[in-house]
């Protein structure tokens, strides 16, 4: 079978086998998986990674191939499955060993997806025959495990390879061409049902994209990506545009390394390639099963279409629809554990991360404190202090002690981060709205930083956010409106420069990273006293420091300021993390 439309799969050069490299017998490899050593994951996790890297560049019979990648899905699963511990549900930025068994996970996809597409582009040429069967199932693999590469990047919100969109329609449009696309294959990893087809694999990973991964909060989009295997029935492929478009209509152009996008009869109008694919139907599907689930007990009975309703109502909007208001403000006895102010979420998230709380607050306390004089003497009292009581120090009782770096850092540090349950009112888009009762101690204002996480979620994540609005219920306390502004933070410690060039005194600060595919920058939230466009910042956290410039400010509250920045140097650009080569994986293979 041959199509000339078929473009380059980007496959690796090919050589013959040796006779010391990994077998390229099929029953010689079975026997090899069932010897791995499961028990051990980092040893597992390098022996499979290793293995498909050198298949991938080995000449094979093209039905060896297939067999072998077929026994290898597996022992990839499970690998898998141990690796996303180290970086699903974590909060931003990830540690560097964190950021790198991500990408090692999305580099095993990467493999399965290259041994794969070797069959099918193989099959291209008039000098490989291969069955139907055979080929729909190879095709169907690759997109699927292409599919993987953009969900695990989702999942530390990372711009995918280049070219990933654009291989997943190629193999689309190739099976269509060759009339194999509707094909029934058998996969025993599907979620839901024995079976799928090349369709249905293709419409499932532009179906999760439409909805908008990267707005998604932590961990969601594996949770919606499961959901949606079966919701693609109620989806369609129309490579005709009709004139008169229902809602939840998207433009997929397939000649670009691009995901699918809402409707534009302009962009639609440059390719005649160009096609569309419709949720309208699946939408209505969900409204019905929303309202059977209100009629009836919703833990008795779920409507299989009903996904997790505190993620339903932005799926809707993501497709484009506004649901009714009682449906986007699903009842709920959910609660949020709450943190408010800079300070309390700083030591909150060096809690979290299982920082040093002596080291990193060592170098916090204020400028303005009596300095050591006498031979090393410290008074150790606050200025400020002093002049709101009218009382100075009396000499007569100073007593000649020099403070610890561990003692300064008791005072520095706050002595306990005090969190409250909130009840959870609603979920939007983006943010939530929350309810804090009568007797809450928290005076919390609008424009206030505050961390919130849901505590009916395992593995929770502490989400920055800012209060953008409040209203007062005599009975129930008072309701908060809160934007997410990012899961998590990198909590720091920073100085600026003042008008004269002086250092201003240490202060917390948290810096957030950048979302490339969102086109979102790196921006540092900052106490609102002395930080301004301009302004040079140092930066430290642990026992590193840099400089940066404030070159934008993004919001300013009676709170805290929050800025965009440019490193003046690389180590301050806070770098997602490249893919690494098997070289740079050397050191993580017994962190796994």
């Amino acid at each position: 079978m041959k199509n000339n439309n078929l473009i380059d799969l980007r496959i690796p050069e090919l050589k013959p086998a040796s006779e010391d490299g990994f077998t390229t017998n099929p029953k010689n490899v079975r026997k090899w998986i069932k010897e791995l050593p499961l028990a051990n994951l980092g040893a597992t996790t390098q022996q499979v990674y290793r293995a498909l890297k050198e298949l991938n560049g080995t000449e094979i019979k093209t039905t060896n191939r297939f067999e072998i990648l077929e026994d290898f899905r597996e022992p990839v699963r499970f690998i898998i499955n141990g690796l996303r511990k180290h970086y699903a549900h974590k909060a931003l930025p990830l540690s560097e060993k964190n950021k790198d068994i991500a990408n090692l996970a999305i580099e095993l996809f990467q493999h399965m997806s290259v041994g794969y597409k070797i069959i099918v582009e193989q099959s291209a040429s008039a000098f490989i025959k291969i069955n139907n069967k055979q080929l729909s199932t190879a095709i169907q693999r690759s997109i699927r495990y292409l599919s993987s590469v953009l969900i695990e990047n989702y999942l530390i919100y990372s711009a995918s390879k280049e070219g990933t969109w654009e291989q997943i329609h190629a193999l689309y449009q190739y099976s269509a061409n060759n009339k194999i696309s509707e094909l029934s294959i058998p996969d025993e990893h599907l979620t839901q049902g024995k079976s799928t087809t090349i369709t249905n694999t293709y419409m499932h990973i532009l179906l999760v994209s439409a909805t908008d991964p990267f707005h998604m909060r932590l961990g969601e989009v594996t949770e919606i990506y499961d959901e949606m295997e079966t919701w693609t029935r109620y989806c369609k492929i129309l490579k005709d545009i009709p004139t008169q478009l229902e809602s939840g209509t998207f433009l997929v152009r397939p000649n670009l390394d691009l995901p699918p996008i809402n409707f534009n009869s302009d962009q639609a109008k440059k390719d005649k390639s160009n096609f569309v694919f419709v949720t309208h139907d699946l939408i209505e599907a969900i409204d019905t099963g929303i309202q059977k689930s209100h009629k009836t007990s919703f833990f008795k009975k779920k409507p299989k279409i009903l996904p997790n309703e505190k993620i339903l109502s932005r799926v809707l909007l993501s497709l484009g629809i506004l649901p009714k208001r009682k449906y986007s403000r699903t009842e709920t006895t959910g609660k949020v554990a709450a943190v408010t102010g800079l300070t309390a979420i700083h030591h909150l998230l060096h809690m979290e991360n299982g920082d040093d709380i002596n080291e990193i607050y060592q170098d916090t306390k204020s400028h303005f404190e009596t300095k050591e004089n006498n031979g090393g003497t410290n008074y150790g009292k606050n200025v400020w202090n002093l002049v709101a009581t009218g009382h100075g120090p009396d000499v007569h009782k100073m007593q000649m002690q020099k403070k610890t770096p561990q003692q300064a850092a008791a005072e520095a540090k706050p002595a306990n981060v005090i969190h409250e349950e909130w009840r959870l009112c609603n979920i939007s888009s983006g943010g939530y709205c929350v309810i804090s009762d009568q007797n809450s101690s928290s005076k919390v204002q609008i424009g206030e930083l505050i961390a919130i996480k849901e505590v009916d979620i395992e593995d929770g994540v502490w989400q920055l956010g800012v209060v953008r609005w409040l209203k007062t219920h005599n009975e129930l306390g008072v309701a908060l409106g809160v934007q997410i502004l990012f899961p998590g933070g990198s909590p720091v410690i920073t100085k600026v420069k003042n008008d004269d060039g002086a250092l201003c005194p240490a202060q917390k600060s948290i810096l957030l990273p950048a979302i490339k595919p969102l086109n979102q920058p790196s921006t540092i939230i900052t106490p609102i006293l002395h930080y301004t466009v301009g302004k040079e910042v140092t930066v430290r956290t642990g026992k590193k420091a840099a400089k940066i410039v404030l070159t934008k400010m993004v919001q300013s509250t009676n709170a805290f300021s929050q800025f965009e920045y440019v490193a003046t140097n690389k180590e301050e650009n806070l770098p997602l993390g490249n893919v690494k080569t098997d070289d740079e994986f050397n050191s993580i293979w017994t962190s796994i």
